[in-house]
């Protein structure tokens, strides 16, 4: 495998940066690559945090070597932003001789394509490989200043230092470190050096370098200033490497809304710098706003419009009568607020939750600001609510409408959630401002909305869409894919600690057992729904597996006795006896859970359990509401469609006028059974 030594210099300032380049690199090639930080002062727990990239990529290692930059540049000059660690990389061949060819880059930089490229590229007979900045016009001025001001050939053409390839073997047969360090020695007791290393290098090899193609240093902000909109394009689509180089505003921990800023916020996630990062976008960005708001050119104007203005550390309350910005002491300006509401079954808490785990990641990847989640449901849902849900893991607030009516102006954004979205109040600008993808989400479930509203049969309507899309309903309110939800879930779904104790306590410890529900949940006002399997057939089937397979421990669950018959035979009846925390348990570790399509079936797939569910589908599709984990039951031909949603009652009473619907019980007794004795064969085996 091909090893890259690649060079970077930093202190604790830039210690976040370095991991973010890093990232870069090793998220585009697939060659192994040897890091050494040339470290002035990186502290051991950021020193962690760097190495921590092995959480996500294994292709790499990293040594740190400590510079003393008192010793070697001591009198040399600082540049604004940039301390002496800049120096550094003119110590590289000498510091690693055995190296015979290295890439040094600036920590302001992201990779975008495969570094091997670069790596691999032939210096011929020079010494030193980088990217001419010529062509930029804001900076011909300042590079005719340096070739006078230094003393520089005519028709040497400038490059930037933040991009080098180094043949080290030969750098050192020449004593190159020795008299780099002396010419800047020499330069700055003369005052000459105001670009600091990249002054002393571009005099030291004048007309004596391999000029590389520009694409090994595009700098962003420079694209549309220099060259016309064809040329930016081809040039984006060209470039290895994007150097954000600059003053502040250049910085795109800085500036979310310098171009091509995406481009290096993309590979944060994959760093434990994303908090700190964070702070130092909001705090950069709160003291331009505050900056701007008392500016004297602003300051008649915005005074008008500014209520009550408080500034106190790191938070601030402002106020603008037109209410396009509202924050409170509690949460700072650029914090993103989001409330859902939730409602439906059990089943579809447990999606809503999934849905909400995977919108709340999608923000979060997709913007600098700190994104907080509450979460509302109705009083008589409390305990599928309790069950679903669990503060202080991704939610970061629950609470009970009726008890917490939801503060509008607390929110950016408010959405109902079902089985698909309603967006009840958005923050449109603040949105856009501060996640501009979320933005464009909303944009498309408002135009979905638009489109399909005037069908009377909306769910109906929605399910089709979902499905003609490949979707399930995990996905349904993933409108147009975009937030990525997958068809299992992803949510990890609260689970008790006392597993065994729970086990233990209904004599099931260490024991194989079955568990059969047949009912509905107390969410619902049925009692008997279209849905269920005949509750004879039920009778049929226990006793056909208690007659063949004694050592299998029946267990019969259920919310309650009026909404559950109790099956005959069953060894153990809990109806009506567990909390939703005691099914957790039983359905993971019962051997098969046999169910119609409801919540506790969308249960046993979002905790991942060993066994599949046995579920016998009737009107409800299982194309949208079946898992590939589970053994899913159904006749295609018993009925010309799927009836779910196509009417309001269609839970309560058969579309055909059937007692027994045929979707659902068509599928006899002895079918279910074979399942069952083949499952078991299967194991047995096994």
């Amino acid at each position: 495998m091909c090893k890259i030594p690649v060079f970077m210099a930093s202190d604790e300032n830039f210690a976040p940066f370095v991991a973010i380049t890093m990232a870069s690199i090793l998220k585009n090639t697939s060659s192994f690559v040897e890091f050494y930080v040339l470290d002035s002062g990186i502290s051991k727990k950021n020193k962690q945090k760097i190495i921590n990239l092995n959480k996500f990529f294994k292709n790499f290692s990293i040594e740190f070597i400590e510079v003393d930059t008192d010793k070697y540049f001591k009198n040399l000059p600082e540049m604004e932003y940039i301390s002496k660690s800049m120096y550094s990389r003119l110590l590289i061949p000498v510091l690693k001789p055995k190296l015979e060819k290295v890439i040094y880059t600036d920590v302001d930089v992201v990779f975008i394509k495969d570094i091997k490229e670069l790596y691999e590229t032939d210096l011929d007979d020079f010494v030193v490989g980088a990217v001419s900045s010529y062509r930029f016009k804001e900076c011909e001025k300042e590079y005719l200043e340096a070739k006078h001001r230094l003393k520089i050939s005519a028709n040497h053409k400038q490059f930037m230092s933040g991009l080098l390839l180094i043949n080290c073997k030969k750098w050192n047969s020449l004593n190159h470190t020795d008299r780099l360090l002396k010419l800047a020695s020499e330069l700055s007791d003369n005052n000459l050096l105001k670009l600091c290393d990249q002054d002393v290098l571009n005099k030291y090899f004048d007309n004596n370098y391999m000029p590389l193609d520009k694409k090994y240093s595009i700098i962003p902000k420079c694209l549309e200033l220099n060259f016309d909109n064809n040329e930016v394009e081809t040039l984006l689509n060209d470039a290895v490497v994007l150097h954000f180089t600059g003053g502040e505003l250049s910085k795109p921990w800085n500036n979310k809304n310098q171009k091509s800023a995406q481009d290096w916020w993309k590979y944060v996630k994959y760093t434990e710098f994303k908090k700190d990062i964070n702070k130092i976008y909001n705090n950069y960005n709160k003291g331009r706003f505050i900056k701007s708001v008392f500016s004297i050119k602003n300051i008649r104007n915005k005074l008008k419009k500014i209520k009550q203005i408080c500034i106190c550390d790191d938070k601030f309350k402002i106020r603008f009568k037109n209410k396009k910005i509202i924050t409170n002491n509690n949460q700072k300006f650029s914090d993103l607020r989001i409330a859902f509401i939730v409602s439906g079954g059990f089943g579809d808490f447990l999606i809503n939750a999934n849905f909400i785990y995977c919108f709340k990641n999608f923000v979060m990847k997709n913007t600098n600001s700190n994104v907080f989640v509450d979460v509302y449901a109705r009083h008589h849902q409390k305990k599928s609510f309790e069950a679903a849900f669990n503060e202080n893991t991704f939610i970061d607030k629950m609470f009970i409408l009726e008890d917490n009516p939801i503060p509008k102006d607390s929110y950016d954004l408010i959405i109902t959630l079902h089985s698909h979205l309603n967006f009840n109040y958005y923050n449109l600008e603040k949105i856009q401002m501060y996640c501009s993808e979320l933005h464009n989400f909303i944009k498309v479930c408002e135009k979905f909305k638009e489109n399909t509203d005037f069908f009377a049969t909306y769910h109906a309507n929605h399910y089709h869409i979902a499905l003609a899309n490949n979707q399930n309903r995990l996905q349904l309110a993933d409108v147009d894919k975009t937030i990525g939800v997958k068809k299992e879930f992803e949510y990890p779904v609260p689970y008790p600690n006392n597993e065994n104790a729970i086990l233990e306590k209904f004599n099931l410890e260490n024991k194989t057992f079955i568990t059969f529900n047949r009912g509905i949940d107390k969410n619902s006002t049925n009692i008997e729904s279209t849905k269920m399997w005949a509750f004879e057939n039920y009778q049929e089937l226990v006793s056909k597996i208690k007659s063949n397979y004694k050592d299998i421990v029946l267990v019969q669950i259920g919310a309650s006795p009026e909404r559950c018959k109790i099956i005959d035979g069953v060894d153990i009846n809990l109806v009506g006896k567990t909390t939703l925390e005691d099914i957790k348990v039983l359905i993971k570790n019962s051997f098969l859970h046999i169910d119609c399509e409801g919540g506790l079936a969308h249960l046993r797939n979002a905790l991942h359990a060993k066994h599949p569910a046995i579920v016998i589908f009737g009107p409800t599709n299982p194309d949208l509401y079946g898992y590939s984990s589970n053994i899913n039951l159904y006749k295609k031909d018993a009925c010309p469609i799927y009836c779910d949603w196509i009417v309001q009652n269609w839970q309560k009473k058969c579309l055909r006028g059937f007692k027994n619907p045929p979707c659902t019980n068509s599928i006899t007794v002895d079918e279910v059974f074979e399942v069952v004795k083949n499952y078991v064969l299967k194991n047995s085996e096994g």
